[in-house]
């Protein structure tokens, strides 16, 4: 069962949204055409981005805080690449014309809420 994560707002003009429908079910899967957010490229964040592409995800976007990472990312399947959160949630919604993405996969090193929570605010 899908349960949505809500971020705040991104701009004055948009209210709380959806950042993603987190799937946590034993065989949800990534299902061509989703849009797939991957934050955090180290070595899962790689295998993350090369399955979705792999799946068939329309768009694969990667986000990790070392620019250095880009590279990487594009190489593993990432259609986009962002080193701040915050510029991403825009394209995500422009991409998903309002829908945010179908899945959100978190592979950082720390995965703590202050972590989580202002990742999603991006």
């Amino acid at each position: 069962m899908a349960t949505d994560i809500l971020m705040p707002a991104l701009s004055p003009t948009m209210e709380q949204g959806k950042l993603a429908k987190w799937l946590k079910a034993e065989g949800d899967k990534i299902k061509a055409g989703d849009i797939v957010v991957v934050f955090g490229i180290g070595g899962l964040g790689a295998n993350a981005l090369q399955a979705a592409k792999l799946a068939g995800a329309r768009y694969v976007i990667a986000i990790d805080t070392d620019k250095s990472k880009e590279d990487v990312a594009m190489k593993f399947g990432a259609t986009h690449f962002f080193s701040d959160p915050a510029e991403a949630g825009p394209v995500v919604n422009e991409l998903s014309w309002g829908e945010q993405a179908d899945k959100a996969i978190i592979t950082i090193g720390v995965a703590d809420a202050a972590v989580t929570e202002a990742a999603m605010r991006g």
